[in-house]
Parts: structure tokens; C-alpha cells; sequence
């Protein structure tokens, strides 16, 4: 439940601080009352969903009292980005979680700011604590296409003949990596897949094995991943590819998706390209040409530095992990049952939840610490 708290309060957080600005814009004159209405329900319609299924509205509420400086932290930051810009019409906001336009191409759009109907889309983050931000994730096969070729959609890409194929296909995949790559970098794809023998025998293990027992298994099946997809990396970072254009779009690290983050609930700090030029410049410094990527490991991550000469700008980390998503039922509690809606069945505490159990699978993460940059 706890998890569900964080979770709803992060997304309506992001409707909180759009609305915010969204009044400031129209306290200036920058908005309609139109777009304003919109957005008030927007963010109303979101709080009472919470209510209608069941959520923990008093925590949550308890989250929202406690990030309230960071909204307003955000929105300053939105007018601050609206009023440089000496706008000639109104100005439009859109919550892109809202209306789904995300683009598959880049990393997750959460804003899109419209002024005199030029659009800047901006990645949204609020954090408690002062951290590394998470920009965009995958399965391992999924993610080694998506840097490896072009993404063109949820587990689909294209290589550079325009041929397409799908992830979940091995066939397809190893046979692509083979004819651009190489058969070592096929083999490797296969080693990689095989990695799901590992773990899989869980998605049948009626009783939660405990933490001790899942983190060994994990912890081991991430080690061989980093190994295998650095080594991977670093056949087709020395072969004309994409990896580098597909870190930055995947990332949100390219010159038109701008990223707005603030962080520390009691002391927020803001790190915006919207607003800092020297943060822009940085960001701009990755695309240039002149910057090479030089794929690494450390510890349970792969690690992708943008290196200018022998100056290294800054790197990104992409643990390897399994995600359980919700295999077993475990309260906290240690007692409270819980119905599966996916399984149709009451599930006992640290019992399978037999068809959510399906959907345990390998996860990466790339994480960007974008205060040392």
C-alpha cells in the first residue's frame, strides 16, 4: 500500500504542478479560463479515481501536504520558462500522461508546453529525496534493440534497410544482430535470452521463497546480464550504429525534449533545461559529435559515459534486474488476504498470484544523475 501512496501521489503530483502554473499563467493573462477549467477537471478527475477504487486517500493526501513545496517549485519553473518567451497568444498546457501522446521514439513526455503553437515537450520529475532520476526501461532484449536499432514502437523496430521485427521474435532479433553486427553479438543475444532459465521456475513457485533466496537469484542473473550487454554494447558501439542517438532519444537527453526535475521536499532544488543555460549547454555537449560513448560495467549496471576527448561529461547507469511484478502477494502485515483480479482468485499472504505471476520478467532502468552534470 505503501508503494500504491508514493505511486498515485507522484502522478497527481504531476497534475498539481501543472495546474499550479496553469493559475499563475492565468493570474498574468497568459491563459484562457478555457484551458484553465480543463485542467482543474483534469486533475480533480484524477483525485477521484483514487477514490473510486478503493485507494489510500488519506495518505496520499499526507504525500501531497508533504511535496506541496515541490509543485510550487515546478510551476515557478514552467512561468518562469512560459514568460521568457514574451508569448503573442495565449499559452496551452498538456499533461501528456493525461492525453497519451507520448512519442515512442523518446523518453516519456509527461508536458507539453504550447506557445504562439510551437510545442517544447518536457520529461517531469519530483523526487523526495535528492536522487538519480529514472528515464526510461525495458526487458533485456527489448532494451539491447532499442539501443542497437531503431524503435518504432511498444517492442518494434526497423534496422537501417528499413526491414522490421519485433523483440519477443528471437529469431528475428539474433538473425538482425548477425547481419549487422556480427555472430558473435547473435550468440550473445542467445546468451542474454537464456538467462530467463534462471528465474522462471518462479513464476510457478506457490509460496514467496523469501528475500534472501530471490535477491541471490537476481543478483546473479543481473551480474551475467551486465556482463553479457556490455559486451554486446561494445561490438556495436564500434560499428556504424545508433547506440548513441538511441541513449539520447530513449533518455530524453536530446536538444528538443527538455527535462525539468526538482527534488528535496524540505530544501527543493531545481535542475531544468527550461531555465539554466549552462544545464542546456551540457545537454547540448552530449549530441555534438566530438563526444564518443564508451560502455563500461559497474557493479550490477552497465555504464554509458559520454566522453569528449579525455574529458568524461558524465555517464548513465543501467542496472540489470528482475522485476516481480506482483508475483506473490506479501502484506505487510504477514496475514491480510487480497483478491488477484487478473487471476480470479483470493490469494493467501506470500502465495502465487498464478497469472499476474506471467508477467515476472527482466527489467533495466537507465538512471542519469543529473545533479553532477
Amino acid at each position: 500500500m505503501a508503494k500504491d501512496i508514493k505511486k498515485y501521489g507522484q502522478i497527481l503530483g504531476e497534475y498539481k504542478a501543472i495546474l499550479l502554473a496553469a493559475e499563475q499563467l492565468y493570474q498574468l493573462g497568459l491563459l484562457n479560463t478555457q484551458t484553465l477549467t480543463r485542467l482543474q477537471n483534469e486533475h480533480d478527475q484524477q483525485y477521484q479515481h483514487y477514490i473510486t477504487i478503493n485507494a489510500d486517500i488519506v495518505g496520499i493526501n499526507k504525500y501531497m501536504k508533504k511535496m506541496n513545496k515541490l509543485f510550487h517549485v515546478t510551476a515557478q519553473d514552467i512561468v518562469t520558462y512560459v514568460q521568457s518567451k514574451s508569448p503573442n497568444t495565449s499559452v496551452d498546457l498538456k499533461n501528456m500522461s493525461k492525453s497519451g501522446l507520448s512519442n515512442v521514439h523518446t523518453a516519456k513526455s509527461d508536458l507539453c508546453i504550447i506557445i504562439d503553437n510551437q510545442k517544447t515537450h518536457v520529461s517531469l520529475k519530483q523526487y523526495e529525496k535528492n536522487s538519480s532520476i529514472q528515464l526510461c526501461s525495458g526487458t533485456y532484449l527489448s532494451t539491447i534493440c532499442s539501443l542497437s536499432f531503431e524503435r518504432i514502437g511498444n517492442g518494434k523496430f526497423k534496422d537501417s534497410n528499413g526491414t522490421e521485427f519485433v523483440s519477443r521474435n528471437l529469431k528475428d532479433v539474433k538473425s538482425m544482430f548477425a547481419k549487422h553486427y556480427g555472430q558473435r553479438a547473435s550468440t550473445l543475444v542467445q546468451q542474454i535470452k537464456d538467462l530467463d532459465n534462471l528465474y522462471w521456475h518462479f513464476r510457478t513457485t506457490s509460496v514467496y521463497p523469501g528475500d534472501t533466496v530471490w535477491l541471490s537469484v537476481t543478483k546473479k542473473v543481473g551480474l551475467l546480464a551486465v556482463g553479457f550487454i556490455a559486451d554486446l554494447m561494445n561490438i556495436v558501439v564500434n560499428k556504424p550504429s545508433r547506440l548513441k542517438e538511441n541513449i539520447l532519444h530513449r533518455t530524453g537527453l536530446i536538444g528538443d525534449h527538455e527535462i525539468l526535475t526538482t527534488m528535496n521536499y524540505k530544501n527543493p532544488t531545481v535542475h531544468s533545461t527550461l531555465t539554466s543555460s549552462n544545464l542546456k549547454t551540457k545537454i547540448v555537449s552530449l549530441n555534438q559529435q566530438s563526444t564518443k560513448i564508451v560502455v563500461d560495467t559497474k557493479g550490477q549496471s552497465v555504464q554509458f559515459s559520454f566522453v569528449n576527448g579525455s574529458h568524461t561529461i558524465t555517464s548513465l547507469l543501467m542496472p540489470c534486474t528482475i522485476n516481480k511484478n506482483g508475483a506473490w502477494h506479501i502484506p505487510k502485515d504477514g496475514i491480510t488476504e487480497k483478491y488477484c483480479s487478473k487471476s480470479k482468485l483470493w490469494i493467501k499472504p506470500n502465495c502465487l498470484r498464478p497469472k499476474k505471476a506471467k508477467e515476472m520478467y527482466t527489467s533495466t532502468n537507465f538512471y542519469f544523475d543529473i545533479k553532477k552534470l
